[in-house]
């Protein structure tokens, strides 16, 4: 059986949850480890892992994106793993889950004859200087396929790669969320779930403004799931408030659906050509949508782009304004108010089925399976 082996700063979090989905349909035709920082919250059978425990990064990976000699020294331990497994293991292909963890090791990878693979979630191009793009570009030579999550990442580092490296896997829901009964229209109370990076940056804040207005209203139940810098907002508020809960991070896909199907709405975010995987899910589970209509990446906040109706259609949730949160609140006042429609519900399913079905999946499985 061909072995793969995979590096990633986090064995938690959206990215890689989104790695691990490919990975899993991967691991019928390969043996496949994961080397990683941090510790895994659900174990998966169908994957060998070896952690380095190591700070959260949700909490404090933004320190080595401040300057390329922090990404080094915040990396040594998982590089020297790594190394170590490679050598040993002799794996015919590797996939790293980002940049950071991996290009400096691509020329060893392809000199000693494996395939080179990198999983890319995020956004670099604009915020890179000359020197770091020269860098970028020259390492380019050494990766055989770059997996982006969509067409703006593809967008992204197009100039840096050729296009013919790069292939586009759109987030999906797992068939899990899919199996969904919709539920009749309830206006008695609204259940308000936040699913996510716990970081200013993903636009939650304003969130919890609204459930500290609405503190103790036994119209509104609010949820949190997750961690990052920002939870001890939330773990206070939770602390203070009879309506406000928080879960920390859940790994485990079934706890997910069942916190899903005792939800009604779900705050969630979006670049302006995708949305976090969290919102696909709860499409999948017959939950609308609230989004801010702001990319939720810090790099992008000096930036004229929005989300649009192409993202999240009026059929299927709202677009928040949340530099107005006042605006924002009596939204989510109304939304209780009038109820969700079974239809709204119907219409989520049907929109994750079009755009967020496992199908994505298929085609970057194929182009994967050809440097195996």
């Amino acid at each position: 059986m061909k072995k793969v082996l995979v590096i990633t700063p986090s064995l938690a979090g959206g990215s890689w949850i989104a790695t691990q989905k490919i990975l899993n349909t991967l691991s019928e035709d390969a043996q496949i480890s994961v080397v990683g920082l941090g510790r895994v919250t659900e174990k998966n059978k169908k994957l060998k892992f070896y952690e380095i425990p190591y700070p959260k990064y949700e909490s404090w990976g933004k320190i080595h994106s401040k300057n390329p000699i922090f990404a080094i020294l915040w990396n040594l331990p998982l590089t020297f793993s790594f190394l170590f497994l490679f050598v040993t293991k002799k794996p015919s292909l590797v996939i790293s889950n980002g940049f950071s963890s991996s290009l400096l090791i691509a020329p060893l990878v392809k000199a000693l004859n494996s395939n080179f693979i990198v999983f890319y979630h995020g956004s670099i191009f604009g915020f890179m200087s000359a020197r770091a793009k020269k860098i970028v570009k020259l390492l380019s030579k050494y990766t055989d396929l770059i997996v982006v999550n969509s067409i703006g990442s593809k967008n992204d580092i197009k100039s840096l790669f050729s296009s013919r490296k790069i292939i586009v896997n759109e987030h999906f829901a797992d068939e899990i969320f899919f199996k969904t009964s919709i539920r009749s229209e309830s206006n008695k109370k609204l259940r308000v779930l936040y699913v996510g990076s716990l970081n200013k940056e993903k636009i939650f804040l304003p969130l919890i403004d609204i459930a500290r207005k609405l503190e103790n209203d036994n119209s509104f139940k609010f949820t949190f799931v997750g961690r990052g810098r920002d939870q001890g907002e939330i773990e206070k508020l939770s602390k203070e408030s009879k309506n406000v809960s928080y879960l920390g991070y859940v790994g485990d896909r079934k706890k997910m659906k069942k916190i899903y199907d005792n939800s009604d709405i779900l705050w969630s975010c979006a670049d302006e050509t995708y949305l976090a995987m969290p919102a696909t899910e709860a499409l999948a589970s017959g939950v609308p949508l609230l989004i801010p209509k702001y990319p939720a990446l810090h790099q992008k906040n000096h930036m004229k782009v929005m989300i649009g109706e192409e993202i999240v259609p009026k059929k299927v949730g709202w677009l928040l304004d949340t530099n107005d949160v006042n605006k924002c609140f009596m939204i989510i006042k109304k939304i209780q108010a009038e109820g969700i429609s079974k239809k709204m519900r119907e219409n989520c399913i049907e929109y994750a089925k079009l755009k967020y079905s496992p199908s994505n999946l298929t085609q970057t499985i194929d182009r994967i399976m050809q440097y195996l």
